[in-house]
């Protein structure tokens, strides 16, 4: 299922709990794709401002790799940054968890290499818990899958679909598997309570 997937283990990095330590309250974040549930593209910061943005300094690059030697890669991900961490995707669909603040690689997760052919990303959705207070999910559609990641470690969460993924074509009544048809989900969907639409 992740041919590249990192950190080994279950529990979130060290890196990532000092991420998490350092971040703004909910309000000043970009939980969801294009900013909120009406997707309204705004942000409530008001510290950039027309009169000050030429004197901005770039604080951090981030080489998130993978680009076609042809030149045909693209990005069209909308990061999203939640609790100090930003994430993101690379051309080849690679999701990616940065420190928010310094843009140091936190870990990363591989979808099955037959995605890249399909599609590109434009965004994910953040999902978690209230209750659990430590389930926290990014859910990524790449190709005809719809992953679910653990927002903390980047690991599969083995228990959604089939070890982390759900096949889109599946249960659709009709066969969407030949060159004329195909189901892909490059565009993130609306969470509403425990459900995703």
């Amino acid at each position: 299922l992740c041919s590249a997937c990192s950190p080994p283990n279950s529990e979130p990095s060290e890196a990532f709990e000092l991420a998490r330590n350092d971040h703004a309250e909910p309000a000043r974040e970009w939980r969801t794709y294009l900013g909120d549930r009406s997707a309204s593209h705004r942000s409530p910061l008001d510290e950039i401002h027309p009169e000050n943005v030429a004197r901005l300094e770039v604080a951090w690059t981030y080489d998130a790799r993978d680009a076609s030697p042809e030149g045909a890669s693209q990005i069209q991900f909308n990061p999203l940054v939640v609790k100090g961490v930003l994430y993101g995707t690379s051309p080849s669909l690679r999701l990616f968890a940065l420190n928010a603040a310094t843009g140091e690689e936190l870990w990363s997760f591989q979808p099955d290499a037959d995605v890249r052919i399909w599609t590109s990303s434009r965004g994910a959705v953040y999902w978690e818990d209230e209750s659990a207070g430590e389930d926290e999910r990014i859910l990524l559609g790449a190709g005809p899958y719809l992953y679910a990641i653990d927002a903390r470690t980047g690991r599969a969460k083995e228990g959604f679909g089939n070890r982390g993924r759900v096949d889109l074509r599946e249960g659709l009544g009709r066969d969407v598997s030949g060159d004329m048809l195909g189901v892909v989900a490059n565009t993130p969907g609306t969470v509403f309570e425990d459900l995703i639409i």
